[in-house]
């Protein structure tokens, strides 16, 4: 039997427009891309904290936000604060000196400064200090404290106090910005690339980082 007009036009009526159609799928696929940019469980591998729904990538495996203890029970080592699950469970941390870190049990020195393993305390870059003896890296510079191990230029960084230049601008080390005479540790924070007896040198200078032993004082 042929279907009546009117049978033919509601089924008409039902179908997609094929332009429809492809708008649609289009949206779904782009929100299906955005929802995946930030979605992976912790102990996924990842290279970036964005990769990672709790935002954490740490030695390229997400991290949980809540890290478990030592001797609690664990999927992964991105489920504990040692970093190191085995067996099912979460063992003493291993990681030695000048090794990035989360916290201090992950070092097997027990110390976590300023995101690197270490063997001193004190307290961590950023901190306000009056002198270095209160710091863990030894220097108090500008009230604060730097990090154990600085960063070179164009580093990804959390603060001044992460850089060698102790310049951070959007997340990146970038150049030193001081003059000469300006008082200085690393060479890094100085415009002229010199720092000399804890001053910055009008031009390029030899010396030493923090303090600059041997400098020649004519470069001011």
């Amino acid at each position: 039997m042929t279907p009546s007009r009117a049978g033919r036009d509601n089924s008409c009526n039902m179908r997609i427009h094929p332009l429809l159609a492809a708008f649609a799928l289009a949206s779904l696929l782009l929100s299906c891309e955005e929802d995946g940019a930030k979605n992976l469980n912790t102990n996924a591998a990842c290279t970036a904290d964005t990769d990672c729904s709790d935002n954490i990538c740490h030695k390229g495996i997400c991290a949980a936000t809540k890290p478990l203890a030592t001797g609690q029970t664990c999927v992964g080592d991105g489920d504990c604060r040692t970093f190191i699950c085995l067996g099912g469970k979460c063992v003493p941390g291993q990681s030695p000196a000048n090794t990035p870190c989360l916290n201090d049990e992950e070092c097997s020195t027990g110390v976590c400064i300023s995101g690197v393993c270490t063997t001193q305390s004190g307290k961590a870059g950023g901190e306000q200090c009056a002198s270095g003896a209160e710091c863990a890296s030894g220097v108090c510079h500008a009230s604060a404290c730097l990090a154990v191990w600085p960063l070179v230029n164009g580093a990804t960084c959390k603060g001044d106090w992460a850089c060698r230049s102790v310049t951070c601008k959007a997340s990146t080390c970038v150049a030193g910005v001081l003059q000469g005479g300006a008082g200085c540790f690393y060479h890094e924070q100085c415009v002229s690339g010199a720092c000399v007896a804890g001053k910055c040198a009008g031009g390029s200078c030899p010396g030493k980082d923090g303090g600059g032993a041997g400098g020649d004082a004519s470069c001011f």
